[in-house]
């Protein structure tokens, strides 16, 4: 096949490459400002150009693995085909997908045992790059964006996102968007029981004791799929709550087993209260702290309320497991509920669905942002803070082909182009400032309009501060997060919880250290 030169990315971006800026990779300031160790390009040089020194591409085979499993990743292949379209006989990508859970374990292993084997892009988490980096799985991409000729501007992106990029002055990929967990709310019961959709966690916590106060004395108007203990045949059918068949009510049911508590939730009541997870001055735990303390006790007063704590009954039944509250949901029985912003479609679809004769999704589900709804003081600037995932997609060190390293950053940079449209649907924001400002790419979407709109917005989000110890200070906190809330440790003081994590956190680092 005759090769061609590179398309204009410009002329196939429906935002006129707004990303691609003139210039090269600024690396400005970031939370790291060490300098890079001198890094040497070890790629193989078989680049090719054409008369007017524009790059050439034959049939580059490009593969991806991606951390994003259904439904991100039907949405995701979406807009690869789009990008194999517009790249035809240039570029071609295929994309391999697996779980957060095994994939980036199963990447250090690859690159190191079997590197013929290994993508030749990674699409993961922004925050875990410094960690994998340490362990020499990627390179950096500033200098292969250059070549590419496509530009690249820091600045068209939120900080915190593409702060997580950079290691020094160097850039090692490029943010494609960050999520959360979000507050689904049954607003059609709230409404029907004469109560108002909270915006914090004050206004949760009376909302969530009205609540139980009218469930317990017989009062509560619910409504939803068929019970166990009572059957109405009818999701619109409207009854009273029955404590003397149905038992104590619990307005939100969770579980620290849950994605959503354990990945997002815990976390952001560490910052909405002040607190970080990493000490950054060297990377080992920062969640030994007093403001952790406070925030991890708000979740446990969530289960185990005392005297001191803002919810006067139990909002939920503790020792729950794996994605509680869905059944409780639908049926009415409980009106708050946990689940991750990429569920955002699904859960409209079955309101509208479950609900279309008397309004369908819009009447009777709303959604809300973590935002507010783990501290009790919304004055400081922190209250706001949303604790999430960013995406970003990273060059790995096993390609040795520089031509493929230049088109695996001309993918990355089509990925954050292309942050709206489509992948609007999956619920997750877009990194780029200037796709978040697009009519066309995001604010008029009709996705965007339905549910995304209510995530907060990516100036709230903050994720776990670049260390190379990530696995470290994030699994010693998980640990004594699941202690903190369950029934069995109810009693024992939290910061005794987490100095006891803090001190095994430490002698894993150690451990790793004098390897």
């Amino acid at each position: 096949m005759k090769k061609q030169p590179l398309l204009a990315l410009s002329a196939l971006m429906l935002i006129g490459g707004a990303l691609a800026s003139c210039g090269p990779t600024d690396p400005g300031s970031s939370r790291d400002s060490t300098p890079s160790v001198e890094w040497e390009d070890d790629s193989t040089d078989d680049l090719v150009y054409d008369g007017n020194g524009n790059i050439v591409f034959d049939e580059v085979e490009l593969s991806m693995w991606s951390v994003c499993t259904n439904p991100d990743s039907v949405y995701q292949d979406q807009i690869i085909d789009d990008f194999n379209r517009a790249y035809d006989g240039q570029i071609h990508v295929t994309v391999y997908h697996e779980s957060r859970y095994s994939i980036f374990s199963n990447l250090v292993s690859t690159v190191a045992q079997d590197p013929d084997n290994a993508p030749d892009l990674f699409y993961g988490y922004g925050e875990r790059i410094a960690s994998l980096v340490e362990n020499d799985i990627f390179v950096p991409m500033g200098p292969y964006l250059e070549m590419a000729n496509i530009g690249f501007d820091r600045n068209n992106f939120e900080k915190v996102l593409i702060d997580n990029c950079y290691i020094g002055d160097m850039l090692y990929g490029i943010p494609y968007g960050v999520d959360s967990a979000i507050i689904l709310a049954r607003k059609d019961i709230l409404d029907q029981n004469g109560l108002k959709v909270p915006t914090n966690l004050t206004e949760l916590a009376e909302v969530c004791d009205a609540l139980v106060d009218k469930a317990m004395a017989g009062e509560l108007w619910i409504r939803g799929e068929d019970s166990d203990a009572v059957s109405t045949g009818d999701v619109y059918e409207w009854r009273r709550y029955n404590p003397n068949l149905e038992g104590t009510y619990y307005p939100f049911p969770m579980s620290s087993g849950d994605m959503w508590i354990n990945a997002y939730v815990a976390q952001t009541a560490v910052y909405q209260n002040g607190g970080h997870l990493v000490n950054t001055e060297n990377g080992h735990a920062g969640w030994n702290s007093p403001e952790a303390v406070k925030g991890l006790q708000i979740l446990r007063d969530f289960l185990y309320p005392t005297s001191t704590s803002v919810n006067t009954h139990p909002l939920s039944k503790p020792d729950l497991n794996y994605d509680a509250g869905v059944t409780e949901f639908l049926r009415g029985t409980g009106v708050f509920k946990l689940d991750g912003a990429w569920s955002g479609y699904t859960n409209y679809n079955l309101m509208e669905t479950l609900y279309a004769r008397d309004g369908g999704a819009a009447e009777n589900l709303v959604y809300l942002n973590l935002g507010n709804m783990f501290t009790t003081d919304t004055s400081t600037d922190y209250a706001k803070t949303i604790f999430g995932d960013s995406h970003a997609s990273s060059i790995v060190a096993s390609t040795k082909s520089r031509t493929k390293r230049v088109a695996a950053s001309i993918l990355a940079n089509y990925l954050a182009e292309n942050s709206g449209g489509v992948w609007t649907q999956a619920g997750h924001l877009p990194a780029s400032l200037i796709v978040q400002n697009s009519e066309d790419l995001y604010l008029g979407n009709e996705y965007y309009d339905k549910y995304v709109k209510y995530y907060g917005e990516t100036s709230q989000y903050v994720t776990i501060d670049p260390t190379k110890y990530y696995d470290e200070v994030s699994d010693s906190f998980s640990v004594a997060l699941k202690a903190a809330m369950a029934s069995t440790y109810k009693d024992k003081p939290i910061s005794e919880i987490l100095a006891e994590n803090y001190e095994d956190c430490e002698l894993r680092i150690s451990d790793r250290e004098d390897l």
